[in-house]
């Protein structure tokens, strides 16, 4: 478990657990109300298999310049996190840094997706952010 600092209480946390990387599609793991800073990340917590493609697994949202992670399904074994490092042994994020600023006007999901042959694979997906406009949120889905 990631353990955010003082210095970002002020980052509201939500978190979607025992989601299946989708075969061919994606699914939707957070909804986005408003504008949001905003930074992802999901922990393997069962090897996925199949793929074979250079980025089977995706996690972002509907436009590819906000994706917070991709990998191989090769290298997505249990306990392995996806993010801006692609698949690694542990969740190296920088809340300030590796964030992106989203809104319900471009982006209304932030999915989790696996190219065509992906045929295993759960992941538990983390999300801070805080809110940029009156109305900005992240909502569970």
């Amino acid at each position: 478990m990631v353990q955010v600092s003082r210095k970002y209480s002020d980052w509201r946390k939500i978190v979607v657990i025992g989601v299946n990387v989708p075969d061919g599609s994606s699914i939707e793991c957070f909804e986005i109300v408003g504008e949001i800073r905003v930074c992802c990340y999901a922990k393997c917590t069962s090897t996925c298999g199949g793929g074979g493609e250079v980025n089977d697994v995706q996690l972002g949202g509907n436009i590819t310049s906000n994706l917070f992670g991709q990998g191989t399904v090769g290298d997505l074994a249990a306990n392995k996190y996806l993010n801006k490092n692609g698949a690694s042994q542990n969740p190296i994020i920088d809340i300030e840094k590796d964030n992106v600023i989203m809104n319900s006007a471009a982006d209304t999901n932030i999915l989790l997706a696996g190219l065509a042959g992906v045929t295993a694979g759960t992941f538990t997906v983390y999300c801070f952010w805080k809110p940029m406009s009156s109305d900005g949120a992240v909502i569970n889905v």
